[in-house]
């Protein structure tokens, strides 16, 4: 798991995440994770996910706080859809 979960595939999860409008209870998982990732720990932060939030656009209207339901998110392209138009901020070299 050490060689797929590294630095860059959780930033690439931090940006999916704030594009796609996730929970706040998502980050303070991934938070727990990355802290117990001998290689990661200590190497994203709160503000690092600050950071990414500032500079990713919301892609996602996505209920509870948005107007659509996950099926129309499917039905519009999906996470292949969002990938590509995120293809500039993520890190493709990352394993997923």
């Amino acid at each position: 798991p050490q060689t797929v979960l590294t630095r860059d595939s959780f930033l690439n999860a931090i940006t999916v995440l704030q594009a796609i409008g996730g929970s706040t209870n998502a980050v303070v998982h991934l938070m727990a994770i990355v802290n117990r990732h001998p290689g990661v720990a200590g190497t994203i932060t709160l503000d690092t996910v600050d950071a990414i939030g500032r500079s990713t656009p919301l892609l996602v209207d996505l209920k509870p706080s948005g107007d659509k339901y996950m099926t129309d998110f499917h039905d519009a392209g999906g996470m292949a859809v969002l990938l590509g138009a995120l293809r500039p901020l993520l890190r493709l070299d990352a394993l997923t």
